[in-house]
């Protein structure tokens, strides 16, 4: 008997749009805006204001750590990103509540 192998398609791929205070972040990547977005709020004040975490590590940390995929902010900090678009959106959108900031992001679908 022949096996018939279902593959699920993959959704097409989605990035970020992110306003802070009104300014647009623009890249064409979701981790490229992720970072922008970061840089833009600050991480200094992040890191002291929010005690967020990634597998259990601080999201934002000031020396460069053995995890996967962490990102040079400048001055010496580093932000994790690894982790899905849709939880970069969450996580801009905690840090924006926390830190009382005018800021919308959207998942979106690249042009």
């Amino acid at each position: 008997m022949e096996e018939i192998i279902v593959r699920k398609r993959k959704s097409p791929a989605k990035t970020l749009k992110v306003k802070i205070e009104g300014k647009v972040i623009a890249g064409s990547k979701a981790t490229e805006i992720f970072v922008s977005a970061i840089k833009r709020i600050g991480p200094e004040k992040i890191a002291e204001s929010t005690n967020f975490k990634v597998d259990g590590l601080p999201f934002i940390v000031k020396e460069r750590d053995n995890r996967k995929q962490m990102n040079f902010l400048g001055n010496d900090w580093y932000v994790c990103t690894h982790m899905s678009t849709n939880a970069k959106k969450l996580f801009l959108s905690r840090i924006a509540r926390s830190l009382n900031i005018r800021m919308s992001v959207e998942l979106v679908t690249p042009e």
